[in-house]
């Protein structure tokens, strides 16, 4: 979920995303509006750097 968001971030059409991931418009919008923005980019740190913060 977080890397198909960050593509959307980069610029990719919405359309190529959601075809590419199986997805439909509605669930990707609904992604975007609960995980997007800053949440995504603490998400992302949290998740990949195990829980831990960036400094």
């Amino acid at each position: 979920m977080v890397n198909i968001l960050k593509e959307y971030e980069s610029g990719k059409a919405t359309k190529d995303i959601c075809r590419e991931h199986g997805l439909s418009a509605a669930t990707f919008y609904q992604w975007k509006q609960k995980y997007g923005g800053n949440m995504l980019n603490n998400f992302g740190a949290s998740y990949y750097d195990g829980g831990k913060k960036p400094l």
